[in-house]
Parts: C-alpha cells; structure tokens; sequence
C-alpha cells in the first residue's frame, strides 16, 4: 500500500494503514472489551500539549471539554495576531508632488493622436472654405447666376489705354470662371489656369463704393433717377439685340446692320442662316427621335396593357350600349303585356268557369242515372 499510493504532496486522503500483528499465524482479534467502568476514570484530563482529541476518547464522552479547548485556543491565536499587528509601524500620510516648470502644449499635442473622424471632417472643413473663397472671388455675373457670353474676347496686345485695361480683365475674368466653373456653351476655353489676381474683401468692397459714388454723381449731373436710368438700359438693350435689322456675316464672323450690306453678302447671310436653322431643327429632330425610342422602350408594357384596357373597355361599352337599346326595347312591350295580361286572365277565368258548370251538370245527370 504504500509503494503504490501517492505522496501526500498530490492532496486528498492518504491511503488508510491498518494496524498489523506478527505475533502468531493467525491474525490477532480486533474485537474492543468492554470497559471496565472502576477502573476507566470519570473524566479525561485536558491536553494543553496537542489539540487532538485522546485515543481514549474515542466514545465521544468529554464532548465539552473539547469545545471548551478549542475556543480557547481561538482566542489565544487571535490575541496573538492582534498583538503582532499593534507591534506594526503606523503608515505615514504624506505625499510629495513633483511637477515640471512649465508645460509644452507643443509637446503635448505632438503626442496626443488625432482621430481619423476628427481629421477628415476638418479636412472637409477647409475644403469647403475654400470653395467659397474661390466663388467669392469669381465674378458677379457666375454669383448672381446670371446668363454668361458664348465667346471669349481676344485679349488686346497692348494694355495702354483704359478701354484695353478694362478688355484685359474682361478677358481674365471670364477665363477664370470658365477653368473653374466651365460652361458648356462658351467656345475657346482655356486648357491651363489662367493668370488671375485674387484680391481681398476689402479692396472690392471699396470698388464698389467708388462705383456707386460715381454713379450717384453721374445721376445727378444728368438729372436722372434709377428709374429713367432703367428704361433707358431696356430700350438700349433691346435695340442691341433686336435681330429684324441685323444678319450675322459669314465673312466677317460678326453680326452686321442689314442696311449696311450688299445684295450678295444679304443672301450669303440669309443662306447661311437657312442653313444654321435646317441644322438646328435636323439635330432636335434626331434628339426627338432618339427620346421616343427611350421612351418607347421604358413605356412599351404600359402601352400594351393600355391598349388591351382600351379594347375591354371598348367592348364594355358596346355591351352597355346594346343592353340599354335591348332595355328601350323591353320597356314598351312590357307595358302592353301588362295591359294584355288583364284581358287574358280575364278570358281564362271565363272558361274555367264555364268549365265548371259543365262538369257540375256532368255530375248530377250522372247521380240521376246511377
């Protein structure tokens, strides 16, 4: 048993060892005699030395003296461990800060890592500012969503003069709104970024007033109001662009007064103009067409269930109309069937009556015979 058991590091119950007896061949008796109550003693006297209970308690007789000692030794191990714990140092409440001198907030925002959310919606942030930079900087006509020119003017070859300083910046100023917001009918756009000064706020805003101080003066020079100045641009404008005394030249590129014009260069330009419009219609006709086809392939089912609803319908209605021709019909022989009923049952109920008569005759000429 004990080759073969396990140490008692592994835990648990050890193997049980019985109490052996080589006195003779036969196994010894384990039989217990009985006690001799003389000669046992009343009372088992108290181990101070071990707290196992005695071998010869094994009836379970001194129960009390047991719990006795067991307390007692509970409070000696307790008393003993408080008294350790008072021989203890006491613990010192005092604590020592050591800050730096000064605090780099540089270096504080160096090792904090930004967010990835944080970063792109700031991202956003500036590009959005500076799309509205750049508009702000465009000119009126693209921020008032105005209608914009279909040509570029060419840009004069020497700026001496105010009027060419003036068709210089038209030129810029057109030439940067078509790079950054392109407008597909405008022709000659240019393919690199134009040389364009952007100037700040407050340089335009004192533009304007020295735009509206001019014009404030030149008002009251000539006695105007905003009104008359109005009516005046509308007339003038329309005068401009009134097209029944002007034909655009197809030599020269430009529209010209008709009454300026020979009788040859009025054909050429009213062939030409025959032509832009045969062009004009043939290309709608083509997008028309094209329109139809789409449309004809997106709407073919609903046409044809329309068409079959049609044809239903179409039927329903003859149905309808052939039954209320039928019901006209109806209505006045019904009427004269009523009147006709009357007379008929009248009629019958005569002869069922004379039918009567005949068949009681009948009977007693038969009860006179019988």
């Amino acid at each position: 048993a004990l080759s073969t058991g396990a140490t008692p590091l592994v835990g648990g119950t050890n193997t049980p060892l019985h109490k052996t007896d080589f006195s003779g061949a036969t196994p010894a008796s384990s039989a217990v005699p009985t006690p001799n109550i003389l000669a046992t003693p009343l009372r088992t006297p108290l181990s101070h030395t071990s707290g196992s209970t005695p071998v010869r308690d094994q009836l379970h007789i001194n129960r009390d003296e047991m719990e006795i000692e067991e307390k007692f030794r509970t409070a000696s191990q307790a008393k003993e461990l408080d008294s350790m714990f008072t021989a203890l140092p006491k613990p010192k409440m005092k604590y020592n800060f050591v800050l730096p001198d000064e605090i780099v907030e540089d270096e504080i925002a160096k090792k904090i890592v930004e967010d990835q959310a944080e970063i792109e919606a700031r991202q956003r942030e500036e590009e959005k500012l500076a799309k509205e930079r750049l508009f702000r900087s465009c000119s009126s006509v693209l921020q008032r969503d105005l209608p914009r020119c279909n040509l570029i003017p060419k840009p004069p070859t020497t700026v001496t003069t105010p009027e060419e300083m003036i068709q210089a910046e038209l030129c810029s100023i057109i030439s940067h709104d078509q790079f950054h917001y392109p407008c597909k009918s405008l022709k000659g756009a240019p393919s690199k970024k134009p040389n364009f000064d952007i100037l700040p706020d407050y340089c335009l805003d004192q533009a304007r007033e020295l735009v509206e101080q001019e014009l404030q003066v030149i008002l009251g020079e000539e006695n105007l109001t905003e009104d008359i100045l109005t009516e005046k641009f509308t007339l003038a404008w329309k005068e401009a662009h009134d097209m029944s005394e002007v034909l655009f030249s197809p030599t020269s590129k430009k529209f010209v007064d008709a009454k300026t014009m020979k009788k040859e260069e009025k054909l050429a330009a009213l062939e030409a103009q025959f032509e832009f419009i045969r062009g004009r219609v043939t290309k709608e006709a083509n997008k028309a067409k094209k329109l139809e086809t789409k449309i004809n392939v997106y709407n073919a089912g609903y046409e044809a269930k329309c068409k079959t609803l049609q044809r239903e319908i179409g039927q329903i209605y003859l149905d309808y109309e052939l039954a209320r021709t039928e019901l006209n019909c109806f209505i006045p022989l019904q009427e004269k069937e009523k009147f006709s009923i009357q007379r008929r049952v009248g009629e019958l109920n005569k002869l069922v009556q004379i039918q009567n008569d005949r068949e009681q005759v009948l009977q007693k000429r038969y009860e006179t015979l019988t």
